[in-house]
């Protein structure tokens, strides 16, 4: 019989059964992904018309990726879910659960998040630069996994349990911290996938003409299998408080019938 998917797991498990989950639904988990990057690289191009070469130009770009990785990263969190429960999450119900769902709450945890990250890199990096570059990156890294971990909970949360942003960082922060170690494994896995990995192919690969909608192909990949392992970390913390998968077809049949 199989294990069920839901239920406590250390890092290397969580790590598992995202690569086994990307596997099976390889193909709309990637399109599900593909579709925000797309938007962003077609947006990207219509912004730089309109605002050619004006400071504008550089705030709308960053207010468009805001906006299309949080409306990812639920797709993803809503399409993990389902796969957890069997069936294949196909892109128009996955996006419809998604529009559905308070993505204002999800861009700003998304928004809250990267700034608390920032600030505790830059704190403790910008001192450590005095000792030179070893250390200073040592420094810097540590804070940002650690922080990473403590938050990785907070998107899961305010898609499948209707959290503002405020109260999913803090409830992120409490289920975290007896199993920071868990969270940072997790995180940095999340990070070196969906962030080190396309930047070290686009770096070999080049630039040109043709890199934008390359780095979308790479990042509607990347992105999907990365942040499975993230959501599957959110379902092991649940489970310890007694989630089951049953509770979840429940949260989800109740979204679908809003």
């Amino acid at each position: 019989m199989e294990r069920p998917l839901i239920r406590p797991m250390a890092a290397a498990e969580i790590i598992a059964s995202a690569f086994r989950l990307f596997q099976q639904h390889v193909a709309p988990l990637v399109l599900i992904a593909l579709i925000p990057q797309v938007v962003l690289v077609l947006m990207e191009y219509l912004l730089r018309e309109i605002f050619a070469s004006s400071p504008g130009f550089l705030f709308a770009v960053v207010l468009v990726i805001i906006i299309m990785n949080a409306v990812a990263l639920s797709a993803i969190t809503i399409a993990v879910a389902g796969a957890v429960l069997g069936f294949p999450p196909t892109v128009l119900q996955t996006y419809s659960l998604t529009l559905r769902n308070n993505l204002f709450s999800v861009v700003a945890a998304y928004v809250m998040t990267a700034l608390i990250i920032s600030v505790g890199f830059t704190l403790v990096f910008a001192p450590a630069l005095i000792f030179g570059p070893g250390p200073a990156m040592v420094f810097g890294i540590i804070p940002t996994l650690v922080l990473g971990g403590f938050l990785a909970l907070t998107i899961p949360m305010i898609v499948l349990e209707s959290l503002g942003p405020m109260r999913a960082i803090t409830r992120s922060f409490a289920m975290m911290r007896e199993e920071l170690m868990k969270g940072v494994t997790v995180f940095g896995f999340v990070i070196l996938i969906s962030g080190i990995l396309p930047l070290l192919f686009q770096f070999v690969v080049g630039g040109g003409p043709f890199a934008p909608i390359l780095g979308a192909v790479i990042g509607s990949v990347t992105l999907p299998l990365a942040y499975t392992a993230n959501v599957m970390l959110y379902f092991a913390m649940r489970a310890k408080e007694g989630y089951t998968e049953e509770q979840l077809e429940q949260d989800l049949t109740r979204r679908m019938q809003r």
